[in-house]
């Protein structure tokens, strides 16, 4: 898997009409084609089941698709980090994780949901179910 290559997507790819398009626009001009946007899941996908999850998100933003590697990461648990400061020979604490949480993690079932209802993208339909934890989807996927 490391050594898959997918063509990035140009930024000039997304413009339509002197504005950028949304990611999901599927009247969105795009210089990928649909066999290299299987592949490059594909691979996603594969570090996700390797429980890769940072790889996933590394190879998302180096192939021009930072946005997915945005909602990737959606699912880290809200958290404190906690840091020895040598200068103020205090601990730093650092809020980390997603506070809403909840919701992303509801939003990435529902859309996994509607890509296996609506015969889209199986294997995107496939990472969404694992970052979900949505058993019944993962188990109907042929792509698990």
């Amino acid at each position: 898997l490391d050594q898959v290559r997918v063509e990035p997507k140009k930024a000039s790819s997304i413009l339509r009409k002197d504005r950028l398009s949304h990611p999901d626009d599927s009247d969105a001009p795009s210089l990928v084609s649909e066999s290299t946007q299987q592949q490059f899941l594909e691979a996603c996908l594969g570090f996700l089941l390797a429980g890769r999850l940072d790889d996933a998100k590394a190879l998302a933003r180096s192939h021009g698709q930072p946005w997915r590697a945005a909602v990737w990461s959606g699912g880290q648990p809200m958290g404190y980090d906690k840091q020895p400061n040598d200068q103020t020979q205090k601990v730093d604490v650092t809020l980390t994780g997603n506070p809403n949480r909840f919701l992303w993690k509801r939003q990435v079932w529902k859309n996994g949901r509607r890509l296996t209802a609506t015969g889209g993208n199986s294997v995107e339909a496939a990472i969404d179910a694992l970052l979900a934890n949505d058993v019944e989807s993962c188990l109907a996927n042929p792509h698990l």
